[in-house]
């Protein structure tokens, strides 16, 4: 810029000694135009190069807060992405925390059943091989009797199939396994019927040799008298009455607040009244009572081993057995009176010789029909009593 400055004073001082030396006017006119036009070019130049600095500088700008914006959303994004990446290793990790949790529950579960699995399998392996050993030493010739030459087993002859009357002759499971100890005695069998209380407190005052009534096994039971090798696994039920039922679960809160009917002394009873809570408890010295009563609609259910309550059902077309899995399990054993361990010990031999020979099978086989008839009898003959009574 400066250099079209000089150029356009210098023509200005030619036109000026132009004018000086030749005295025309004509000469002068056309250096000062050419002057002008110079200086014009000079300052359109200069205008020129101040916009475009301009521009540069307003471009330069523009160009820095672009690139301050798309710094901070780089910014912001990677910001945001952190933190989705952050929740999404949190909750990766709680899925795995949770996974592990019950990864390790059900292993621990799993562990816990093989163990109680394990000890039951053990549990009944030692009693196999301690029935076994016994069996082995036992002399059933010195084995002492209440009466010499008799075997007197008490039972109560309402709990079908194991024990049941036909006419004045007590039979069932339990008799035929009672036959069979005294065969191994050498001796005669005697059988006592009773009450079902009245049969446990017999043998513990050693009245009777053995009880043979579907004795379930208990603690506290087995404080006072001793017991044999089991020989059934049972499961008790609920009965109720087909056209009214008032118990509609085979639970101990379904219990609650009912009139339930057990048999006096049974396992059943114990359980009743140590695991529910119902309004009350009716106890029945034979079922067949029970069975009427609930007909009738004076209780509302029954609780009783499975076996006699298929007996029991099949004979009463208004009584059923309330669907689902069992109130509760209990295993049964023969009585004895506690210290007598001979008299244990020549039972269970036997009852061990007779599960391993099969025979057991074919007893409790042939008295599922057997006592069908005869209960329904009972039962018709307690309507007609009752009748008579009424």
């Amino acid at each position: 810029m400066k250099k079209y400055r000089k150029i356009a004073a210098l023509l200005a001082v030619t036109a000026l000694v132009l004018t000086g030396c030749s005295g025309s006017k004509k000469e002068t006119e056309k250096a000062t135009e050419k002057a002008a036009a110079v200086e014009t070019q000079a300052a359109v130049e200069e205008a020129v190069s101040e916009a475009a600095a301009a521009v540069e500088t307003e471009a330069a700008e523009a160009a820095a807060e672009v690139l301050t914006e798309a710094e901070a959303g780089v910014e912001e994004v990677m910001t945001e992405a952190e933190a989705i990446l952050a929740a999404a290793e949190t909750e990766v990790e709680a899925a795995a925390e949770e996974v592990m949790t019950e990864a390790e529950e059900v292993l621990a579960a799993a562990e816990t059943e093989a163990e109680e699995a394990l000890e039951e399998v053990m549990t009944e392996a030692e009693e196999v091989l301690a029935a076994a050993e016994t069996e082995a030493e036992v002399d059933f010739g010195s084995v002492a009797t209440v009466t010499d030459g008799k075997l007197i087993v008490g039972t109560e002859a309402g709990f079908a199939p194991y024990e049941y009357l036909v006419g004045d002759k007590v039979e069932g499971i339990d008799m035929d396994i009672a036959q069979k100890i005294a065969d191994a005695l050498g001796v005669e069998l005697e059988v006592q019927n009773m009450d079902f209380d009245g049969a446990l407190l017999a043998v513990q005052q050693g009245k009777v040799d053995i009880v043979a009534a579907g004795v379930s096994v208990s603690e506290e039971r087995e404080k006072v008298m001793d017991f044999s090798v089991k020989y059934v696994d049972s499961k008790d039920v609920i009965v109720i009455n087909k056209a009214d039922p008032k118990v509609d679960a085979s639970t101990p809160e379904a219990l609650e607040g009912k009139t339930v009917g057990v048999q006096q002394g049974n396992i059943a009873d114990l359980w009743v009244s140590e695991n529910a809570s119902p309004k009350s408890v009716q106890r029945y010295t034979k079922f067949v009572q029970a069975a009427q009563d609930l007909a009738n609609g004076k209780i509302d259910c029954i609780v009783m081993d499975e076996a006699p309550a298929q007996e029991l059902v099949a004979s009463n077309d208004g009584l059923a057995i309330l669907e689902g899995d069992a109130l509760f399990e209990d295993s049964y054993a023969i009585a004895v009176k506690k210290g007598n361990d001979d008299m244990t010990a020549a039972v269970s031999a036997v009852i061990t010789e007779l599960q391993e020979s099969g025979e057991m099978d074919e007893i409790i086989a042939s008295h599922s029909s057997e006592s069908s008839a005869e209960t329904e009898a009972e039962a018709a003959a307690a309507e007609t009593e009752a009748d008579t009574e009424a």
